[in-house]
């Protein structure tokens, strides 16, 4: 198997970053050199593929042909979340990427939704709110004691974390100034945590043949640090070598901990590790107080593996060799692409017309005991809003409780007895013949697998046989959504209109229509 991929050859997608980029956008051509060095050592064909934006990655996979692809795209300028559809964007095209799905990638982004699944499964994570741009700074209310520290809620790396700017014993005009500034440079909403603990652990784990593996615990050394400075880990502690914060903030690997609490640090990261549904390797940040109580303050699931990082400082106080650490994330990769692929080539291939009725996969219509299958694959839609959710969930129990007498019509696309996506259209009012689509969702895990095409052509027979002549839906005009873009105009939808700033500022809405009076009987 390694022969097969040492020939076939490995890209390495990275965010290409510009001249004047800082220190955590050009940190990744460290992690860049590093693993193209083993992979050459190894006696692998390598490809190096810089991007600038989401809309490039599809040239730079084209050019190729590697069936894997070692992720290191940590974002993008101006619109960080978009990287978290690499993963997407690989799979839709063949590919299979190394470290975490979209889903992952895109839940652990967002650190308050990450924190609130934490806390639904039982893990302490510190006490916070969510501020968004709208709120009242001035007659903002917390309903927990300080220290309170603040950072944006979609960054890595301690982007916009400085300890003179970002911590304070109590609320008042100074926090708020400093959530104001948040909501300015960042473009995105804020977070206020209470500063809990005394003591930052990290645990960095690495996946092998199923099993994982959790590495020696590191400790951060704050003891050099005065009484009256915040012990924090912030933007200049990891990028700025000049400053006080970097030069006083060793690690302690393996750091001087009782078994107990030992035990309940990996305890906690293992949880951690498939709460969030990591993959291949990962590194979760702990504080811990003077009561021994654990407190998750992120999780990383692509973190950082430059020569320099902790975690790969991690790998070699566990024993394990940067090399062999490498090899055996993108041999991860290349077994679920071969299990994808044995699988798709296993499949019977029917014609057209016949593989809505049977075959491997069927659509049929939605029954009350799928409800819980499709709420979770709206739950795993990454680009969705809470409030987005909510209302396709309200949507799926009203349809599939008084079924069409709700007006809407849904179908489920199954395979094996588990469904794997789900579709709801129904007549527009005031029209003759008009249909609209108002959603349609796929697992996350099986994009590009031929499932939404297989809804799409079932609505369409459908509408059709309804009398229907014309099926019109919409779709956010932000990047993230441009895969969904492209599958409707590859399933024959015309973009129609587009409404500037309709569902936020910044975010357009993108009209498309089908006529259908060529479809057969």
């Amino acid at each position: 198997m390694n022969n097969t991929l040492k020939q076939k050859g490995v890209l390495i997608l990275y965010n290409e970053p510009a001249p004047e980029a800082p220190e955590s956008d050009r940190g990744v051509l460290d992690e860049v050199g590093a693993v193209q060095d083993v992979l050459h050592a190894l006696g692998y064909k390598v490809r190096l593929g810089g991007v600038m934006d989401i809309l490039d990655i599809q040239r730079v996979l084209c050019a190729g042909t590697e069936s894997v692809v070692f992720n290191l795209v940590e974002g993008f300028p101006g619109d960080p979340a978009s990287a978290t559809e690499v993963p997407s964007i690989c799979r839709s095209l063949g590919r299979e990427v190394t470290g975490g799905d979209t889903f992952c990638l895109t839940l652990t982004l967002d650190k308050h939704r990450t924190k609130a699944l934490l806390a639904g499964t039982g893990i302490s994570v510190p006490a916070g709110l969510l501020v968004s741009e709208t709120v009242d700074l001035n007659n903002l209310s917390l309903d927990f004691p300080g220290p309170y520290i603040i950072k944006p809620a979609g960054m890595d790396a301690s982007e916009g974390l400085f300890t003179e700017s970002s911590v304070f014993e109590r609320a008042g005009g100074e926090l708020a100034s400093a959530l104001h500034r948040i909501h300015t440079d960042f473009k995105q909403d804020a977070m206020v945590e209470q500063l809990v603990g005394i003591r930052e652990f990290n645990l960095s784990l690495i996946e092998r043949d199923g099993v994982l593996s959790i590495m020696p615990v590191a400790e951060i050394d704050f003891s050099t640090f005065p009484d009256d400075k915040p012990r924090i880990v912030d933007y200049e502690a990891k990028w700025i070598p000049e400053s006080f914060a970097y030069q006083n903030t060793p690690r302690i690997i393996p750091a001087r901990v009782r078994e107990k609490e030992r035990l309940a640090l990996e305890n906690t990261a293992r949880s951690v590790w498939e709460a969030v549904r990591c993959r291949d390797y990962a590194r979760v940040d702990f504080r811990m107080d003077g009561d021994g109580q654990l407190y998750v303050l992120e999780v990383n699931a692509n973190p950082d593996i430059s020569p320099d990082a902790g975690f790969t400082a991690a790998l070699e106080a566990g024993d394990v060799p940067f090399q062999r650490f490498v090899e055996n994330v993108i041999l991860n990769a290349w077994s679920r692409w071969c299990r994808r692929h044995e699988a798709d080539s296993s499949a019977p291939h029917e014609p057209k017309g016949d593989r809505l009725r049977s075959g491997n996969a069927h659509v049929r219509p939605l029954q009350t005991e799928d409800r819980d299958r499709v709420v979770q694959i709206i739950e795993e839609m990454p680009l969705f809003r809470p409030d987005e959710r909510e209302v396709a969930v309200e949507v799926l129990e009203e349809s599939a409780r008084l079924g069409e007498a709700a007006g809407y019509i849904s179908l489920v696309v199954e395979r094996e007895e588990t469904i794997y996506g789900w579709a709801c259209f129904g007549p527009t009012s005031c029209t003759l013949g008009t249909y609209d689509l108002y959603w349609i969702v796929v697992d996350q895990g099986e994009r590009g697998g031929g499932y939404g095409s297989l809804l799409m052509e079932a609505v369409e027979d459908a509408v059709h046989r309804l009398g229907g002549r014309m099926i019109i839906l919409d779709t956010s005009g932000q990047p993230g959504y441009e895969l969904t873009r492209r599958f409707y105009l590859h399933m024959g939808y015309d973009e129609t209109a587009r409404v500037k700033d309709f569902y936020s500022p910044g975010d357009d809405k993108v009209e498309y229509a089908k006529y259908l009076s060529g479809l057969p009987d």
